[in-house]
Order: structure tokens, then sequence, then C-alpha cells
């Protein structure tokens, strides 16, 4: 009888460890250049068309998003911003909710009317890279 208990109970904590109603997300990575040059510092937003998201920022070229805070299997629309790196970043002194201007460096067809999309597959990394005109 003490041996169900302990099978029963083993089995249940097997179940409850191993169900998770969470989709599996995929660490995604990759470059982005602008006009053969990386992008020295900007973001990149995922979209899919249920509302699933997901972002990093992109340094030196590069951006990477973790499994942990990855993306699910689908499609994504993709935007990407590059600030003009000659308008200086806010400073600490600045009073809160002080709106400065931000001039976009990329045409908008790879942010805010983006015509880049990309697929994430079931793999252990998405390499994606991005090598915008």
């Amino acid at each position: 009888m003490f041996l169900r208990i302990r099978i029963s109970c083993l089995l249940t904590l097997c179940c409850m460890l191993g169900c998770n109603n969470e989709p599996r997300r995929y660490g995604v990575g990759g470059t982005v250049t602008f006009k053969d040059a990386p992008i020295k510092f900007g973001s990149i937003n995922f979209r899919s068309a249920d509302g699933s998201t997901g972002a990093a920022q992109i340094v030196d070229g590069k951006y990477d998003i973790p499994a942990g805070a990855g993306l699910t299997l689908g499609n994504y629309q993709v935007a990407i911003e590059y600030p003009d790196p000659k308008i200086p970043m806010p400073m600490s002194d600045e009073l809160p909710g002080e709106i400065r201007p931000m001039r976009e460096m990329l045409p908008k067809k790879y942010n805010s009317a983006s015509e880049l999309n990309v697929e994430i597959k079931a793999q252990a990394k998405n390499e994606t890279g991005f090598d915008l005109k």
C-alpha cells in the first residue's frame, strides 16, 4: 500500500512538472545593418497577427532575445528603429516627461510602415539578419 502511494505521488509530481500550458518560446538573434554598416544603437520589435510580441535593443549591429523571453512559433512583422546618433540622449537632470525630438534614420518601410517579416521556427536559435538599404 505504501508503495502505491509513493508511486501515485511520484506520477502526480511528474505530471505537474511536465504539464505546462505555456507555448514554447525560441531564442532569436542576429545582425542589423543599414547601408552596409552595423546599426550602432536602436531597437527591434516583433509582432504576430495574434498579438504576441518580443523586442530587443540593437547594439553595434547585433540583437539577442534569449529563449526565456523569446518568441513563439509563427510569422511576425518586424519594426526596426534607429534614432539619429547625432541627437544627444536625454540628460538625467531633465524633467520627467520632457519630450526631445527624435529623428529616425531608417525609412518608414522598416518601422512605422514595416514591410519586414520573419518566421520563427522550431529550432533552438532563430538567426535572423536584416541588411537594410
